[in-house]
């Protein structure tokens, strides 16, 4: 240590600031929630085929599952890192859920990517 300088260690500091690191890391909440959704719109995408419902029920619907997301990207205010993984999430689940790609991609850009570059 050279001399004259004084070096502070403050445990409490650094075990905030390394909780705000990890925080910002932590994609617990946006992979359970994209698995929701993916649930979710697999289920709805599935009851409106079995009752014929038609364009304006369906988009009824699925306009609520919209606003879920849109509050919680409201709420939550993900970073940019939190944004990334639940797109991915939300991609690989409604992959899983038997929704094709194409559909997928249209959701996903309608509720997520597009509000980003209005």
């Amino acid at each position: 240590m050279a001399r004259g300088v004084a070096v502070r260690h403050d445990d409490d500091n650094e075990t905030e600031n390394g909780s705000i690191m990890f925080r910002w890391f932590d994609t617990h909440e946006v992979t359970e929630f994209a698995s929701s959704v993916a649930i979710e719109y697999a289920r709805l995408r599935k009851s409106t085929a079995l009752r014929r419902d038609d364009s304006a029920k369906k988009s009824q619907k699925f306009a609520k599952l919209n606003g879920r997301v849109a509050e919680f990207m409201r709420t939550r205010k993900p970073n940019f890192y939190k944004k990334a993984r639940l797109i991915d999430s939300l991609r690989t689940g409604m992959k899983e859920q038997g929704v094709p790609e194409d559909e997928s991609a249209v959701f996903i850009n309608s509720v997520l990517i597009a509000p980003i570059t209005r």
